[in-house]
């Protein structure tokens, strides 16, 4: 399958000491046609999520393995 990215930055509010690098999402077990969600990633207590999915209780779409095209 293909990795299609949705989103690869979300809005946080934390400490200047706690910012991280990175937040890493693991997508090893995704399977065609799966997809993964930011209510899926496990965010680290200290951090807060503020983007705009998250604050209307949708669900912020991350990234989506696609069927490639033959």
């Amino acid at each position: 399958g293909i990795l299609f990215k949705q989103n690869d930055k979300i809005l946080i509010k934390v400490k200047v000491k706690d910012i991280p690098d990175y937040i890493e999402v693991d997508i090893s077990e995704l399977k065609v046609n799966d997809s993964i969600y930011l209510s899926d990633i496990e965010i680290p207590d200290n951090l807060i999520v503020l983007s705009k999915e998250n604050l209307s209780n949708k669900r912020m779409h991350i990234a989506s393995i696609l069927p490639s095209k033959v």
